[in-house]
């Protein structure tokens, strides 16, 4: 059986305030899906929605390079950690950031749609090009949320780690994988320890460790090398309460 689509609300007039939460949910309209809101609209690339508050840096990213680095993630399915993730990960999970690939029947959000198309041909559940740091997801909205080998590559790690949090219910589980491959200049942005306690969230009672491993991640880089990176690998549960 299929994974049913996740409900998808508007980046654009989502807003908090005294009296809660206001979102518009998007339905299909016009050539793509429009928010029932505001009336803002986003397009459907080969059939895959593109959400966010500025979708063009999104559609400008669809390149050969693109296409290239999905082609080295198509390679590398095989490995440790790889095994590892297809353990934990249930049909229905949210990857933020579809790089590993880990299972089909997951809900894979992307920035970038080569990657997607890659995940939609490995049988992921159903597929969104978006901001990983501004999802267009409802809070609560996934049992497990996993963040596999992406923070290291953000700029605002932090943020996606608590968006990843925000967005598994009570009692759901993070499961977060990273191999500390900083890209760009300047010192790391964050440090295994502060992985290792989920950003504080741990020593503040909000998440519970509930694995922690180190793994073997075999990137075949090409059809002669493969470069194998020590990653870590956690488990998190989310308070009840």
């Amino acid at each position: 059986m299929p994974t049913p689509s996740p409900m998808l609300v508007c980046p654009r007039c989502r807003r908090a305030d005294a009296g809660g939460l206001h979102v518009g949910t998007l339905d299909p309209g016009g050539e793509g899906l429009r928010c029932q809101a505001c009336g803002a609209e986003y397009p459907l690339v080969d059939g895959i929605p593109v959400v966010a508050r500025d979708c063009a840096p999104l559609l400008a990213a669809d390149t050969p390079a693109g296409a290239a680095l999905a082609d080295i993630y198509a390679r590398s399915t095989a490995g440790p950690l790889q095994d590892w993730l297809r353990g934990v990960v249930p049909v229905g999970a949210l990857e933020l950031g579809g790089g590993v690939g880990v299972r089909p029947g997951t809900v894979v959000l992307d920035q970038g749609l080569p990657m997607l198309r890659l995940a939609r041909g490995a049988g992921a559940g159903a597929c969104v090009c978006a901001d990983l740091l501004d999802p267009p997801f409802l809070p609560g909205a996934f049992d497990v949320v996993v963040l596999a080998n992406v923070l290291d590559l953000l700029i605002d790690p932090l943020l996606a780690f608590q968006q990843a949090f925000a967005l598994a219910g009570p009692g759901g589980r993070l499961v977060v994988t990273c191999p500390y491959a900083f890209t760009g200049d300047g010192p790391p942005r964050f440090t295994p320890a502060d992985l290792g306690g989920g950003f504080g969230a741990v020593q503040a009672g909000a998440l519970t460790l509930v694995e922690a491993h180190e793994l073997e991640w075999p990137l075949r880089t090409t059809a002669r090398l493969t470069q194998v990176h020590r990653t870590d690998a956690f488990v998190f549960e989310k308070r009840v309460g």
